[in-house]
């Protein structure tokens, strides 16, 4: 399994040999990291392209933006709310009252 995924990045039979496991799981690690990038990239490059062709066919004032088609996992953040804030402890006291509500008859016993 692991010969075969470093053949299919291009890992020649030598280099697998020589090498440490370590260094060929790094090695996988890499490539797919690479490919993953690299495939990226490319539907970046559409996106903008979709983008361009969205701006010159809509209407007078209407823009688009590249993110509003779709974001990639690295584009978006959440909103980042402080552990001690009125916000996180509302949402706490959800969670405990959920919590207590579903486990009540086993913390009783």
């Amino acid at each position: 399994m692991i010969r075969s995924r470093a053949f299919y990045y291009g890992m020649s039979l030598t280099d697998f040999y020589e090498a440490t496991l370590g260094e060929v799981f790094e090695y996988i690690h890499s490539r797919g990291q690479y490919e993953k990038l690299k495939i990226e990239n490319e539907w970046k490059v559409m996106r903008w392209q979709s983008t361009l062709m969205l701006n010159m066919m809509s209407s007078k004032g209407r823009t688009f933006k590249p993110e509003d088609l779709f974001t990639f996992d690295d584009e978006y953040t959440r909103p980042k709310i402080a552990p001690d804030s009125p916000e996180a402890e509302a949402v706490f006291k959800k969670m405990e009252e959920k919590f207590r509500q579903r486990w009540q008859s086993r913390l009783e016993t």
